[in-house]
């Protein structure tokens, strides 16, 4: 039955990233027309939902789609879902080393570069995630962190792999990385809460089913 409402969950999680994968958030700047899209509201939720094997299984359906791309000649996701990934492994895991230790490394690195290194104030947001794991979190504190995460991985792997923003342009994204990451960790708590909330009705409705079938 555990197995059912899982395959379940993954239906609904599978169709939401459909439908919102059509809508976009935010131009990525510096990356040549490249969005950010409302999936990634739902997609992280796969390590809450289904656990460490979850986040393991996005990393690798993310994996086997951009190398089917690239042996295509399609345009996928640039990293590979890494990020997405890393947002995941928060909700997978209680473990505090990994949620502290993603971001803590992603600032190390990131001011280690040479423009990086002038644009320091850009990492303070990833202070979230470590101060969030250290302190009783709820499903939103969950997901603010989540979505920071992302965002860590992500800035850091487009700095060392790309690279085509200056030290101001880094800065000047600051208020927009803040709106942007409230509207998505936002977007991703009321999908998780919806979710949670469809989970429960159908439990409801099994042990109804089950007292029907009794009598």
């Amino acid at each position: 039955m555990a197995n059912k409402l899982r395959m379940n969950i993954l239906m609904v999680v599978g169709l939401l990233s459909a439908v919102l994968s059509l809508f976009k958030l935010s131009m990525v700047q510096g990356l040549g027309g490249i969005q950010f899209s409302w999936v990634q509201v739902v997609l992280p939720l796969l390590g809450a939902l289904c656990g460490m094997m979850g986040s393991y299984a996005l990393l690798a359906g993310c994996t086997t789609l951009r190398v089917l791309g690239l042996l295509l000649g399609v345009s996928t996701q640039l990293f590979f879902g890494i990020p997405t990934f890393c947002a995941s492994l928060y909700w997978a895991t209680d473990n505090r080393w990994i949620r502290m230790g993603i971001p803590a490394l992603c600032i190390l690195l990131f001011v280690m570069h040479p423009v990086g290194l002038y644009a320091a104030p850009y990492t303070l947001y990833w202070l979230i995630p470590i101060g969030i794991a250290l302190v009783h979190r709820n499903s939103f504190l969950t997901a603010l962190a989540s979505t920071f995460t992302a965002h860590a991985v992500g800035s850091v792997m487009h700095l060392y792999m790309i690279n085509t923003l200056t030290v101001s342009a880094w800065l000047q994204l600051m208020p927009i990385v803040a709106v942007e990451r409230l509207c998505l960790a936002l977007g991703m708590w009321l999908v998780y809460v919806g979710l949670n909330w469809l989970c429960s009705k159908s439990s409801y409705i099994r042990a109804y089913q089950k007292i029907v079938t009794a009598h």
